[in-house]
């Protein structure tokens, strides 16, 4: 899943998950993360799992609609509607059809939303060395942003590559 609103809650998730020690939030999600990471990338990785994991379950009634109709083969009838994608679903399978092979999305999206955050973290903390050698810095630019970005979204395409396939084809 790959659209904005998806990305919207995948990091919305992440950012109060990853800064809630920050901000005073007291709930045990929080203390398990705090307590569960040694360092500030396990902190992140663990924070993008969980919100990979929420978001994907909630949003993944959606993500079966969508996947159904990108592989419509042309064969048969397609669906006319997305209610009436969602009212056929429901009268031949059910209210599980909608949540067929959620635990390889859940896997997958776990896996690669915390490997990002991972990723990420090191690639900037790595960055932050380069430039600094270890001296204060206040912040690194929107290039070096941009850069530890795909660096992890690279990283994190090749390893989870195998996983999104099995998940689009169940």
């Amino acid at each position: 899943m790959s659209s904005s609103d998806d990305l919207a809650l995948y990091f919305d998730t992440y950012f109060l998950y990853s800064t809630s020690s920050r901000h005073g939030l007291k709930c045990t999600a929080n203390k398990l993360l705090v307590m569960a990471s040694k360092t500030k990338e396990q902190h992140h990785m663990l924070a993008g799992m969980i919100a990979g994991l929420g978001a994907t379950t909630v949003l993944y009634p959606i993500d079966i609609i969508k996947t159904r109709y990108q592989v419509f083969d042309g064969k048969g009838a397609a669906y006319s509607s997305i209610f009436n994608a969602v009212r056929t679903i429901w009268k031949h399978e059910g209210i599980g059809g909608f949540w067929l092979g959620l635990v390889p999305a859940s896997i997958a999206a776990t896996v690669s939303w915390g490997g990002y955050f991972y990723f990420y973290e090191s690639f900037k903390s790595h960055r932050l060395r380069q430039l600094y050698n270890g001296a204060f810095s206040p912040k690194l630019d929107s290039v070096d942003h941009l850069v530890c970005g795909v660096q992890a979204g690279s990283c994190m395409v090749l390893i989870t590559n195998p996983l999104w396939l099995i998940k689009t084809r169940l």
